[in-house]
């Protein structure tokens, strides 16, 4: 049976396989820098939606606890007397980054990663890739049903929530879209920042997946999501 994964697991795996000068440089090139010091930098903000993507279920301001308590300081910059601001000001400190720093941050890092050494990523010269799709149930909005529409439903009645809906083609099956994920946001860019940070969150359980696979020198559609990251935690102890 897999162990369960904890919370210090996910963070570790967030932190291996997203550098923190990917994020600076992301936020350089989409000119995301701030002109003052403030107590949610833009490299913090960032590394929360990513994080948003694994704690679904919690609150913003418990996600950035697990981020402050867990990650290294390479990754969070903050203060000795820092504390953890009110709901208002994560999200105003969410507004400010915007889509763009997500989107580069992807486009940056997220590229196929099996070789022809790589067991079972080959047939006949030809990548092996899974193609996948889910929808992002996202909060009932004007502005969010303008922009992505509700799904269809019976002759004069509306569907509950609008819905994103995302393809992903991916080198190993996960089985991570399947995975019920409720948005947050209420304005279409955050939700777009959002879906952003999910797809970053899974990328890097997906490369610690294949790292494991590596290691252990099996193909890497044989590893289960669960029991990845203890064993990439054992092999980096």
């Amino acid at each position: 049976m897999s162990p369960e994964i904890q919370n210090a697991d996910l963070l570790k795996a967030i932190e291996m396989a997203i550098p923190a000068t990917a994020i600076e440089q992301a936020i350089a090139k989409t000119q995301s820098e701030e002109e003052r010091k403030r107590s949610l930098p833009a490299q913090l903000v960032v590394s929360l939606v990513i994080a948003m993507s694994l704690w679904s279920k919690d609150s913003m301001r418990d996600v950035l606890k697990n981020l402050i308590d867990g990650l290294s300081e390479a990754w969070i910059k903050v203060g000795k007397y820092w504390r953890v601001p009110c709901k208002s000001a994560i999200t105003q400190a969410r507004q400010r980054i915007g889509a763009r720093v997500m989107s580069q941050l992807f486009h940056q890092l997220i590229r196929p990663m099996a070789t022809q050494q790589t067991l079972g990523a080959f047939i006949n010269g030809l990548r092996i890739v899974v193609i996948d799709g889910t929808c992002f149930d996202v909060p009932d909005s004007e502005e969010n049903a303008r922009v992505f529409g509700r799904p269809s439903s019976r002759p004069g009645t509306i569907a509950a929530f609008p819905k994103v809906r995302l393809v992903i083609l991916d080198e190993l099956k996960i089985h991570l879209l399947g995975r019920k994920t409720h948005v947050r946001s209420q304005k279409p860019r955050e939700v777009v920042q959002e879906v952003y940070g999910w797809l970053l969150g899974h990328w890097s359980v997906r490369v610690l997946m294949f790292q494991a696979a590596t290691s252990a020198s099996v193909p890497p559609l044989r590893l289960s999501f669960t029991g990845t990251l203890p064993h990439i935690l054992h092999l980096s102890g």
